[in-house]
């Protein structure tokens, strides 16, 4: 089993911009970590307390992923910590391990900069 992180920030909360943060952090997990979708066991998504306008497992839906199970969370609040932050979490199931490559977008980026390529 194999885990791969990312997170990614908007800049404003509203459905559109959490669809299309979601979108651009799948889409960049899935390329750059070569992943099908029946290896995926499991999504955990958590959100800032500032992003109260759509919920990413949702827009996660909203791609036409209906057979992965989801869940989500909300990140406690801590003073200091980056607002309107998306996190997430993918579980998979591959048969041999391989590099994985976590993904952190935008203002993220400053989360794990020592993931960052």
């Amino acid at each position: 089993m194999l885990a791969i992180r990312g997170a990614t920030t908007i800049k404003e909360d509203n459905k559109e911009s959490v669809q299309n943060a979601v979108r651009e952090l799948i889409k960049e997990i899935w390329s750059s970590n070569t992943i099908n979708e029946s290896e995926v066991i499991s999504i955990t998504f958590s959100t800032t307390s500032d992003i109260k306008s759509y919920y990413p497992a949702k827009a996660f839906r909203d791609l036409g992923y209906d057979r992965i199970p989801l869940f989500s969370s909300l990140e406690p609040e801590i003073t200091g910590a980056l607002d309107h932050t998306i996190r997430l979490l993918i579980y998979l199931e591959r048969p041999n391990s391989r590099d994985v490559k976590h993904i952190y977008l935008n203002e993220a980026a400053n989360l794990r900069p020592d993931l960052i390529d």
